[in-house]
């Protein structure tokens, strides 16, 4: 064996074999951002800690943070004023966890709920997908490519008369960031809506195609079951410089922008974008497949958290051309989901909602696929306070139920009057 496949092979092993990560005594703060001075200040740490949402001015920014690492963070913020705008908002992420587990093992026990009210892993939803194919002449399995620890990426197409590539179609991915569990349970109800409740929605699977890929980063999503909750990487070891961790941030993997803002070469980092654009087999997957599916005519990144809806673009502050078509149609499709619980979100681009970042999938598939109608959110909770990566399974379907009208609202209008 050579010392470079080593090296990669310790990694894996290392990052593998021990002990689920407790996350006892990790907490969460929330610092709220008054100036763009203090924003300054915060970005100046965000390479440092894990910083779980945009530093924004007028609103909070979440940081999660180490026990080892609380008494920095601390010190930091009172060296930047920062001190009495601070909050712990979570004291003991282990708490919660635990809290969540216990809450989704009752609901499994005594059977409490539906389906799309717990939380599923990596083989429940497989499970999920292949018995939706046995039983909707619709719906077929389509297998885009391997991970990089050879899971298959299986994406669900759900097609009128079960012919595909004739009509416009929706594509959908979610949890391509490992820790935003939310996000798959949002896609799996979209597939059944489409299958088993299509009568509830007319209209939804004639003219119109739907693929569904999740979760999109199969490797990672299995990580965060086994031993990290709060992973949110891939799992391809990369050896960049004199240092060695496992994964890239593969929203920063894409080819529009990439290495650009919001980005890092810091193999370590929690948004280093990879040696090289479409570096991890799942960002290539993805490419490939939607580069040869000229029938997609809707592309859509799901993420979790913070309630926004957004557009191209994220690398440049530079207006996209369509951005007239895009606000409006997300200012139409907003009043559907906000109907529902009447839940808030705000749309606009990434630049200007979230933050600056380079390499997002979003941006490429409307730059480098030609896909006008792209879009990216981040969905439920509102914040770290509400859950953060990890909100209770009470979550789940309300969050589900809005993401899916305001795609009806969308699906409507592309099949009227496409771009």
């Amino acid at each position: 064996m050579s010392p470079s496949k080593f090296v990669v092979f310790f990694a894996i092993f290392a990052s593998s074999a021990f002990a689920k990560k407790t996350y006892e005594g990790y907490q969460v703060w929330s610092v709220f951002v008054a100036s763009e001075a203090e924003a300054h200040s915060l970005e100046e740490l965000a390479s440092s800690f894990d910083f779980w949402t945009g530093i924004r001015v007028g609103r909070d920014v979440d940081i999660f943070v180490s026990p080892e690492r609380i008494s920095s963070l601390r010190s930091k913020l009172e060296a930047a004023g920062l001190e009495k705008a601070a909050r712990v908002v979570v004291k003991n992420a282990r708490t919660e966890l635990l809290e969540r587990e216990a809450e989704r093992l009752k609901r499994h026990v005594e059977r409490q709920g539906g389906f799309f009210e717990t939380y599923h892993d990596y083989d429940e939803i497989q499970q999920f997908l292949d018995e939706t194919v046995a039983n909707y002449s619709t719906a077929e399995l389509e297998t885009i490519g391997q991970t990089f620890l050879g899971r298959d990426m299986r994406l669900l197409k759900i097609c009128e008369n079960g012919v595909c590539g004739n009509n416009p179609t929706m594509f959908i991915q979610c949890n391509i960031h490992a820790r935003e569990w939310i996000t798959s349970g949002a896609c799996l109800f979209m597939i059944n809506e489409l299958t088993a409740n299509l009568a509830a929605n007319p209209g939804m699977n004639s003219g119109l195609d739907w693929y569904i890929l999740t979760p999109a980063n199969p490797d990672g999503y299995v990580f965060t079951w086994t031993d990290e909750r709060f992973w949110r990487m891939t799992r391809q070891p990369h050896i960049e410089g004199v240092g060695i961790c496992v994964g890239v941030d593969p929203n920063r993997n894409f080819g529009a922008g990439f290495g650009g803002v919001g980005t890092s070469t810091d193999p370590c980092s929690l948004v280093n974008h990879g040696p090289e654009a479409f570096s991890e087999f799942n960002t290539r997957n993805i490419r490939d497949f939607v580069l040869n599916h000229n029938e997609i005519v809707y592309y859509q990144d799901l993420h979790a958290y913070g309630l926004m809806a957004m557009y191209p673009y994220g690398y440049t502050p530079t207006d996209c051309a369509d951005k007239t078509y895009l606000q409006d149609l997300c200012d139409e499709a907003h009043v559907a989901l906000n109907a529902v619980h009447n839940m808030t979100y705000e749309c606009g681009s990434i630049y200007d909602v979230v933050y600056p970042a380079a390499g997002v999938a979003c941006d490429w598939a409307y730059e480098g696929a030609g896909i006008v109608t792209s879009f990216t959110f981040e969905s439920r909770p509102a914040s770290a306070a509400e859950g953060g990566f990890a909100p209770p399974a009470s979550e789940i379907l309300p969050n589900a139920q809005e993401i899916w009208a305001w795609h009806k609202v969308v699906a409507e209008r592309l099949k009227m009057s496409p771009p």
